[in-house]
């Protein structure tokens, strides 16, 4: 797994920690430091192995630091650093790196600005998939393609006609967002239990041509009830904004900021963002 640290309050260190039960020879330790290299190498530099049970501590500690890794005992109610992680190369493909960091920064912004907002921590769905509250309309940050982006999404269709009758009666705050570079995508994905597949017909620059189509699609019958899928299939919209580029990992006051900005430029929203019957717990991305 990887987890994150804030350093000095400027820049997010990812760190790669690899969860063992035991470790109990020479030869057990080799093959898990042979996984840690295929696993996190690309990425990190910070690695951190971590065990139940270490025999032989002195010498696993010694043999780790030759290597650069560091060591975490697991207790009851606690974990030990054992040994410090102290780094020996680089990382082994810089677009991997950034990709990892963004993330990690991406998410610990995210999470400081909505709960600054009013939204409590244990209500947000915290992953490195996506961010943001667990509701079928829901403020949310991820990665697409090579951005990092935060924007407002429409889960199942009935959702997503409630979000484009809300762009429909706002054509200001439609313009306003076109100006400042928002985007608009159409997401197919196919459920059985879980997300298993998914069909993005399109990504654009958002503008009121596009969210009309789409309105008239969703709302083409009689009423307000939405137009069907086929069984097994579900559809989600989102609108977002490009916050940065994966590759030029930003610092964390930068990326804060960045967020803040959005979640200003998406206030409006706020009223459709309300628990419903349901609350979901993943989000196509």
């Amino acid at each position: 797994m990887v987890v994150y640290g804030l350093y000095e309050g400027l820049y997010v260190v990812p760190i790669g920690v690899e969860v063992k039960v035991a470790i109990r020879s020479g030869r057990e330790l080799y093959q898990y430091i042979a996984q840690v290299r295929e696993t996190y190498e690309p990425a990190l530099i910070y690695i951190y192995l971590a065990a139940y049970e270490v025999r032989k501590e002195e010498l696993v500690k010694d043999y780790l630091s030759e290597v650069g890794y560091g060591l975490l005992k697991v207790g009851e109610d606690d974990v030990e650093v054992a040994a410090r992680a102290r780094p020996k190369r680089a990382y082994g493909s810089e677009h991997c790196y950034s990709e990892v960091a963004s993330r990690g920064t991406l998410v610990m912004a995210t999470v400081r600005a909505l709960t600054s907002r009013g939204f409590r921590r244990e209500d947000l769905n915290i992953s490195l998939t996506w961010v943001g509250p667990r509701l079928p309309i829901t403020y949310c940050s991820f990665l697409r393609h090579s951005y990092a982006v935060l924007g407002v999404y429409a889960l199942g269709l009935e959702s997503v006609g409630r979000l484009l009758d809300f762009l429909m009666d706002r054509e200001p705050l439609l313009r306003s967002l076109e100006e400042s570079g928002y985007r608009i995508f159409l997401e197919s994905y196919r459920a059985v239990k879980k997300v298993v597949d998914y069909v993005r017909p399109f990504d654009e620059p958002l503008s009121i041509d596009v969210v009309k189509e789409l309105h008239s699609i969703v709302r083409r019958r009689k009423g307000t009830k939405p137009a069907p899928l086929k069984d097994g299939w579900g559809v989600g919209l989102g609108v977002y904004r490009r916050l940065w580029d994966v590759a030029y990992v930003p610092t964390y006051p930068r990326a804060l900021r960045a967020v803040e900005r959005a979640l200003e430029e998406l206030k409006d929203f706020r009223e459709l963002i309300q628990p419903q019957e349901e609350t979901v717990q993943s989000i196509p991305g």
